[in-house]
C-alpha cells in the first residue's frame, strides 16, 4: 500500500497535498517516501499554475513518529549505505522545502517527533492543532536532535532546548504555539504533556559553565523513577554533550538554515562513525539499554575526553560542513 496520499483540490488546482499515510509504521518516514516527496516537489516547483504545498496526515492522534529506524537496519546490523543516503536525502529535501518558491504549510495535530518534527519545521507556516505534540528524543539513540533542531529547539531559549533533549520532554500545542513554532487555537493552553515545569528549569540550564552536567542538573529537581529522569539516564553521554556545546556556541546563531543543516549532518555522521548511532539502533530495536562508549548521562565515562572531543567535533563541524548537493544523490 502506498505510504503517502498525493492530495489534488478541484476547487484549489493552484495546491498540491501530500498526507502521510502509514499506520502501521506511526508515519515513521523511509528513504522511499523522502524520494517520492523530492521529486514530487521537483515537479511542482517547475509549473507555474501550484503555488502552494500543504502537508498533513492522514492516521489522526499521529503526524510523525520520525524517520523509520526499522528500516535502517540490513541483515541484523545497521546499513552504512542506506543510512548515508537517507540522511542526505532528507537534508537535501528540507533545504528544498524551505527555499521553495511555493508556499509550504504543514497541518500538524498529534505527535510529531524527530525527522517529522523536522519536515513541519521546515515549511514556512505550521497549522498546530489542539492534540499536536512535539519532541526530539534522538540522545536516547545516539545521536542529536538534528534536521534544523539547533534552531528551533533554542528558540525559546537554549535552556528550553537542552531539557527537550535530556529529558525527552513532550512539548503541548500551546507551548509550541508561544514559542513561535506555529499557529495553534491552543495558544493559551500551556500545560505540559509531560509534567515539567519546563520554564522554570530551562533557567537551570541556560548556562552550565564549562563542565556539562546535564543528568546531575535533572536529578536535583526530579523525584527518583520520574519518565523525564529515567529518559535522561539512558541518554548518550557524548551526544548528549555534542548538542549542549552546539546550542551555547554562539556562531550557530548565525547561521543560515542551510548551514545549520550541514553542520548537524557532519555531527551526526561523526556519531555514527563513532559508533554510538549502531549501538543506539540495537538497543532500541532491541528494547534494552545501549552500551555507549561514554556511557550515560546517569553513569558517564571518562568525562574529561568526552568534554574534549564534543567541543572538537563541534567546532570542526562548524568550520567544514557542507550540505550535499541533490546531484549528489541520483
Amino acid at each position: 500500500m502506498p505510504n503517502i496520499d498525493w492530495v489534488d483540490d478541484p476547487d484549489a488546482p493552484h495546491r498540491r497535498g501530500i498526507r502521510l499515510a502509514r499506520p502501521a509504521r506511526r508515519n515513521a518516514i523511509d528513504l522511499a517516501m523522502l524520494l517520492e516527496i523530492r521529486e514530487a516537489l521537483a515537479v511542482w516547483e517547475r509549473d507555474p499554475a501550484i503555488t502552494e504545498l500543504c502537508i498533513s496526515s492522514a492516521v489522526p492522534g499521529m503526524f510523525s513518529a520520525g524517520g523509520d529506524i526499522a528500516a535502517f537496519v540490513g541483515d541484523g546490523a545497521l546499513d552504512p549505505a542506506y543510512q548515508r543516503r537517507f540522511l542526505d536525502t532528507e537534508y537535501v529535501l528540507l533545504a528544498a522545502i524551505r527555499a521553495s518558491r511555493l508556499r509550504t504549510v504543514c497541518r500538524v495535530d498529534g505527535l510529531a517527533m524527530g525527522g517529522g518534527l523536522g519536515l513541519a519545521m521546515a515549511c514556512s507556516r505550521r497549522l498546530i492543532g489542539r492534540q499536536a505534540v512535539f519532541a526530539m528524543p534522538e540522545l536516547a539513540i545516539g545521536l542529536i536532535p538534528d534536521v534544523g533542531a539547533s534552531g528551533f529547539l533554542a528558540r525559546p531559549s537554549v535552556g528550553h532546548g537542552l531539557v527537550m533533549a535530556l529529558s525527552g520532554y513532550r512539548a503541548a500545542a500551546g507551548e509550541a504555539a508561544r514559542w513561535g513554532w506555529g499557529e495553534s487555537p491552543a495558544a493559551s493552553e500551556a500545560s505540559a504533556v509531560g509534567g515539567l515545569e519546563i520554564d522554570a528549569l530551562a533557567g537551570n540550564f541556560a548556562a552550565l559553565g564549562s563542565a556539562f552536567d546535564g543528568f546531575a542538573h535533572l536529578e536535583k529537581v526530579l523525584p527518583e523513577g520520574d519518565h523525564a529522569r529515567v529518559f535522561a539516564g539512558r541518554c548518550s553521554a557524548l551526544s548528549a554533550t555534542v548538542f549542549w556545546y552546539l546550542l551555547n556556541e554562539g556562531r550557530v546563531a548565525t547561521l543560515g538554515y542551510p548551514q545549520r543543516l550541514a553542520v548537524e549532518r557532519d555531527l551526526v555522521g561523526k556519531l555514527t562513525a563513532s559508533g554510538e548511532f549502531p549501538k543506539g539502533i540495537a538497543a532500541f530495536l532491541g528494547k534494552r539499554r545501549a552500551d555507549f562508549e561514554f556511557g550515560t548521562l546517569a553513569e558517564p565515562l571518562q568525562p574529561g575526553r568526552c568534554l574534549s572531543l564534543a567541543r572538537q567535533w563541534v567546532a570542526d563541524s562548524l568550520g567544514q560542513a557542507v550540505l550535499p548537493d541533490t546531484q549528489e544523490m541520483e
